[in-house]
């Protein structure tokens, strides 16, 4: 190849040559090379060529880590449920996974093709829609909600617009649901309400159970919007500059976000994955022998380091070694969950982690200074999509996945707190004997 390209050049077809090659080294690893090469003329004649060639090899392993990351990213975004669109605020189609809800259509078109304007792919109009969802967004700088019937179905459109730090609107994301089929069912138990109101109670507690379900899901779908898009934001516009970049400080720093936002994705996928398992009623549970003691130092090692000044870690363990026959990894989830959440709200003094050994019973704690919770949210702190602060990071799956834990347990879960002074998260297993 690298012949064929002087070849090509030092015959005048091309004016410069520029190419990446692949080398095997004595350490039998591959390196990359960016060559580059420009023929010098005298007289309309080529006398020589002179060339430049600089190791990419770094460059090169960046750049397909990034690669997989953004397959990984694609992956996931083409297995969420709702439909997503963002688009530019000079309505251009960025990127799009929406052909699940609006499938080819025989003759080609398709609904929100990413590189087109939005209102001509959607709309086949040469301006843009008057009074659409996208456009209120923009107008008003707040989420907007519409729906439409569009090829038979009924879709739900959630308009998120993205303001940048002068609070001006980039662009705006679309969330797309196909709610048809719900609608339908809204409809049939509408009209079996209607019919059996007056006399039948029970269909009135099935009603209202139906609408907090939806308003609970409703809520979840539009935390999970956020709580996908800034990580996914951090990712792409990062993946941006490292791939601009030439600056190795700059390029690692680049790469320390990109991988920490990724992770936060990931987990935050696996809660969801978790909270699936729970409402199909399947909590899975391997339970081995390993030691309590051992456990709460390995944590306590790792939490120190992620401390602040004004934070002392502590770890109370009664004995030396003790021996559990539990699941560990779901013990480990339980501990890492309830001290994520005292690091979120403690600034000043002290969490500590602990355990005790109770009639039978295996009792953990997590105890802080933070801001406390009061006593009438004490009660909801453990519901599903619960989130006290909004402003708090997270998706408010946390403790909920934990009281699953324990209830799949036969186990106890709490909290003893106070505002202003602190919390204790606890819960209480058996003991499996053998």
């Amino acid at each position: 190849m690298q012949q064929d390209l002087l070849s090509s050049i030092a015959r005048g077809e091309k004016e410069k040559g520029i190419a990446v090659f692949r080398y095997l080294s004595e350490d039998g690893k591959y390196h990359y090379y960016e060559s580059q090469i420009i023929p010098k003329k005298k007289n309309g004649k080529i006398t020589h060529l002179t060339g430049t060639q600089k190791d990419v090899t770094e460059w090169y392993k960046l750049t397909e880590k990034l690669k997989r990351i953004n397959q990984q990213n694609t992956l996931i975004l083409n297995n969420i449920n709702s439909g997503l669109v963002y688009i530019s605020a000079d309505y251009k189609v960025i990127w799009e996974n929406v052909s699940f809800i609006f499938p080819e259509q025989s003759n080609g078109k398709r609904y929100y093709e990413a590189g087109k304007l939005c209102y001509e792919s959607a709309k086949d109009s040469d301006s843009p829609c008057q009074g659409c969802t996208m456009m209120r967004a923009m107008e008003s700088k707040n989420v907007e909600h519409s729906e439409y019937s569009i090829l038979g179905k009924i879709i739900e459109i959630y308009a998120n617009p993205i303001l940048n730090e002068q609070n001006e609107v980039e662009g705006v994301i679309l969330r797309i649901d196909d709610i048809t089929q719900r609608k339908q069912i809204q409809n049939e138990l509408e009209a079996t309400r209607n019919e059996a109101l007056a006399s039948n109670e029970k269909l009135k507690q099935a009603r209202d159970k139906a609408e907090q379900s939806d308003k609970l899901k409703s809520a979840f779908l539009a935390n999970m919007s956020h709580e996908i898009r800034t990580p996914l934001n951090a990712i792409v516009g990062f993946s941006e500059l490292l791939h601009n970049t030439v600056n190795k400080e700059e390029s690692a720093e680049y790469w320390k976000i990109i991988s920490t936002n990724n992770n936060l994705l990931l987990t935050l996928i696996g809660d969801i994955l978790d909270l699936s398992k729970i409402e199909a009623g399947y909590v899975d549970l391997v339970n081995r022998e390993f030691d309590i003691t051992q456990l709460f130092e390995e944590m306590s090692t790792l939490y120190k380091q992620k401390m602040n000044d004004k934070v002392t870690f502590r770890c109370y363990t009664p004995y030396q070694s003790y021996i559990v026959n539990l699941d560990k990894n779901r013990l480990t989830q339980i501990l890492t969950n309830f001290v994520n959440n005292a690091i979120k709200f403690t600034q000043e003094g002290f969490i500590e982690i602990g355990y005790a050994i109770c009639n039978d019973f295996l009792r953990i704690y997590c105890s802080d200074t933070g801001i406390g919770i009061s006593e009438e949210n004490t009660v909801k702190v453990f519901g599903r999509f619960e989130k006290l602060n909004d402003f708090a990071q997270g998706t408010g799956l946390g403790l909920s996945i934990c009281k699953a834990i324990v209830d799949a347990q036969g186990g106890t879960i709490g909290v003893n707190s106070k505002t202003n002074e602190g919390s204790t998260f606890w819960a209480e297993l058996p003991l499996n004997k053998n």
